[in-house]
């Protein structure tokens, strides 16, 4: 499977989850369906990051994509999440204010952090420059990398978090999982169970301590995202397929603009 396909497969998981959002009714199957199955865009989204990083001819280049990307997308987000209408009480500088600082960020800003832990934790991997004498010094300098690395990589992450972008801390931790795997597919698979699972525990404190009969109700929408693998493990890294970036970046907020016009004619 090419790059393209796998990136196809993810923006229609992305399609289907982002129309079971909007137009989902409590009772309605089908909807709640289309939301399991965009429990496999992100995954893919963060393993596409990865190898994205690896593959790139000029990080800064791809950084900035994603940052046009992720300030463009900012506004449909809000529409698809909020509709067209000027909340109560807010003034034009107060929703640019709401959308672009105390809103949630679209998925671009997570993907972005991630990029960024992938630089720092790969940068770090680099440390000490100079050459080492004997095998303490080795087993020493290794350990402080690693420690660097895992306090970099922490903190980009909760950076993230702190700016309130989709997924997450441990959305960024998958992005640097994925990377760190190396294309080892137990190691990709530890990554996103260990996603899925602390995932699942933060988003569901209360109803774990205070109401363990929902548990089953709603593992699923979180569990879902394993089946990402199915089409990460099809990918080969070998073939990138047909070449359209700027038609698949501008399918994302193109695609929430379009949902969130329809969602206003219908509601």
């Amino acid at each position: 499977m090419s790059a393209f396909v796998l990136k196809i497969i993810a923006l229609l998981a992305m399609l289907l989850d982002h129309i079971g959002y909007v137009f989902w009714e409590p009772g309605d199957s089908l909807l709640m369906l289309f939301r399991y199955i965009g429990r496999i865009a992100f995954p893919i989204f963060a393993f596409q990051i990865a190898q994205g990083y690896v593959n790139t001819k000029n990080i800064y280049k791809y950084g900035l994509r994603l940052l046009i990307l992720a300030v463009v997308s900012q506004l449909p987000f809000f529409a698809l999440r909020h509709g067209f209408v000027m909340p109560e009480g807010m003034n034009w500088l107060g929703l640019a204010d709401y959308i672009y600082i105390d809103m949630v960020h679209n998925i671009c800003f997570t993907l972005l952090f991630g990029l960024f832990a992938i630089y720092v934790y790969d940068k770090l991997g680099n440390f000490p420059k100079y050459e080492i004498q004997s095998k303490a010094e080795s087993k020493f300098y290794n350990l402080l990398g690693w420690l660097l690395r895992i306090a970099a990589v922490v903190s980009v992450a909760f950076l993230a978090r702190g700016l309130g972008v989709e997924f997450g801390f441990f959305g960024v931790l998958l992005v640097v999982g994925f990377y760190a795997a190396k294309n080892n597919r137990i190691k990709i698979a530890a990554a996103l169970v260990c996603y899925a699972v602390l995932y699942f525990l933060r988003s569901n404190i209360q109803v774990i301590t205070s109401y363990p009969e929902l548990i089953a109700e709603r593992l699923p929408f979180y569990f879902c995202s394993l089946f990402a693998l199915i089409p990460i493990y099809l990918y080969d890294p070998n073939k990138r397929g047909f070449k359209c970036r700027w038609l698949t970046y501008a399918f994302y907020p193109v695609h929430m603009l379009l949902i969130a016009i329809v969602d206003a004619l219908i509601g």
